[in-house]
C-alpha cells in the first residue's frame, strides 16, 4: 500500500469514527444566532447555525470563540444552552461545534431555527 493510499484509509477511518460518535441525526438548518457567554452576559458574536440535532449544533462564526466556554446561543425569546467543543478555521471564518447542555432543549418541532 502506497503512503497516500494508507493516508486515505486511515482519513476514512477517522470519517466513520466521527459518524458513528453520533447519537442522532443531524438536521440541515438556517437561522442567525447571538453567542453569549453564559456566565457574563457578554456577547461573543454572532453565527448562523447549519445544522441542529437534541445533543448539539454547529455554527459558522466570523470571530473564533474558545473551545470550553460555556455560551448562551439566543435568537429572540429563543435560548439554547451549551458549551462550545471545538472551533476550526472554516476559510476566512470559523466552524464551532456545540454541545448543548442539558440535550433535548431542541427538536424538530421548534420553530428556530428554521429546518431546510
Amino acid at each position: 500500500m502506497s503512503s497516500t493510499e494508507g493516508e486515505l484509509a486511515r482519513d476514512k477511518g477517522r470519517s466513520a469514527s466521527r459518524e458513528e460518535r453520533r447519537k442522532e441525526p443531524r438536521f440541515p438548518c438556517t437561522g442567525e444566532a447571538q453567542i453569549v457567554d453564559a456566565r457574563s452576559g457578554n456577547e461573543l458574536g454572532h453565527g448562523i447555525i447549519d445544522d441542529i440535532s437534541p445533543s448539539g449544533a454547529s455554527l459558522h462564526v466570523y470571530c473564533p470563540v474558545a473551545a470550553g466556554s460555556v455560551i448562551e446561543l439566543r435568537q429572540g425569546d429563543t435560548v439554547y444552552h451549551g458549551e462550545i467543543r471545538y472551533c476550526t478555521p472554516s476559510g476566512p471564518d470559523f466552524r464551532l461545534g456545540i454541545q448543548l447542555v442539558p440535550p433535548e432543549q431542541w427538536s424538530p418541532d421548534k420553530p428556530w431555527p428554521k429546518l431546510r
